[in-house]
């Protein structure tokens, strides 16, 4: 009996480690803004030029196939970001590597074209088999920006429903 006791609050323990863990990833990956650009990115001025690893700046947003030529995982990273943001679609949120980065960015985007659908890009950084967790935040994050319940109808599971609703109803009380 003590034995299983003690497995339980194991169990216990091990959840809520994981669970404070992913909150740390989430709450250190990059956005969009929180990335500092290079000081030529907005001016202009080196537009049209070639870099000494010859890539060519231009004013069109990145394409996956020159985000594929960096070699640094955290430029590449956001390189990606600012593709999908540049053009709206998730599909350039699915190469980026960092789990939480990737996550953010499917998240942003679906908030920002209030379309739910992105979410199921999302991936679970415990259990690569079931990103519903990730993917009922994502969720959430829309109804809550949409000041939209309906949208919360979208969860199957009554706990995170229930939540969405909850997140949902403080964001009507408390307009920023």
């Amino acid at each position: 009996m003590e034995a299983k006791k003690a497995i339980e609050i194991l169990v216990v323990f091990m959840v809520i480690a994981g669970i404070a863990w992913f909150v740390m990833q989430a709450a250190k990956s990059p956005t969009v803004e929180s990335i500092e650009q290079p000081d030529f990115v907005d001016s202009g001025v080196l537009e049209g030029t070639t870099l000494p690893d010859n890539t060519q700046l231009s004013p069109e947003p990145a394409l996956s196939s020159d985000c594929e030529k960096i070699t640094d995982p955290d430029r590449k990273d956001y390189c990606f970001f600012a593709e999908a943001d540049d053009s709206g679609t998730v599909e350039p949120c699915t190469k980026i590597s960092d789990i939480a980065a990737r996550n953010n960015c499917v998240k942003t985007l679906a908030v920002d074209k209030a379309n739910t659908s992105f979410c199921n890009y999302s991936v679970s950084a415990f259990n690569p088999n079931d990103n519903s967790n990730v993917k009922y935040a994502c969720i959430s994050a829309v109804a809550e920006d949409q000041a939209d319940e309906k949208i919360c109808n979208e969860i199957p599971k009554t706990d995170w429903k229930n939540k969405c609703l909850e997140i949902v109803a403080n964001s009507l009380l408390s307009p920023a």
